[in-house]
């Protein structure tokens, strides 16, 4: 088979699991609450900023 199909596979397997899903569902929570969507985005931009290359 190809690694692209398996690829693919793989991603569609994930993305239905039930942490995901979950994941998926607090992201939208947070981003339709404006306060919660600041801390999350101020979070992000902290952690990009400590991130060592």
């Amino acid at each position: 088979m190809n690694p692209y199909d398996l690829a693919n596979q793989l991603a569609d397997a994930l993305s239905m699991h039930p942490d995901i899903q979950r994941l998926k569902q607090l992201k939208m929570r947070i981003r339709n609450q404006q306060a919660a969507k600041e801390m999350m985005d101020d979070f992000f931009e902290k952690q990009k900023n400590s991130a060592i290359y």
